[in-house]
């Protein structure tokens, strides 16, 4: 699993995340998606942001906590494409 595996903070250089403000969630407060803090061990931790969220409540979901960095939707670096050149 690559680290575009998410959806979509503190310390977030972008600014927003939409589903945080749909959550009515303040971030370090559980899942930006559920917004319930429970079951730590399938809780996300974005590496850029802190922004958390539950492996099922990712859109697609997770089986299980991806091995390495993780990042949301909204930190994600973009895969490299090969332009030809």
């Amino acid at each position: 699993l690559d680290k575009a595996a998410s959806l979509s903070g503190n310390g977030c250089t972008n600014g927003h995340h939409p589903a945080a403000a749909a959550a009515d969630v303040s971030f370090g407060t559980g899942c930006l998606s559920c917004g319930e803090d429970d079951d730590h061990a399938n809780l996300l931790l974005c590496e850029t942001c802190n922004a958390e969220y539950h492996t099922y409540c990712l859109s697609p979901p997770l089986r299980a906590v991806p091995a390495g960095d993780w990042y949301c939707a909204e930190c994600k670096i973009p895969a490299f494409e090969d332009d030809g050149l």
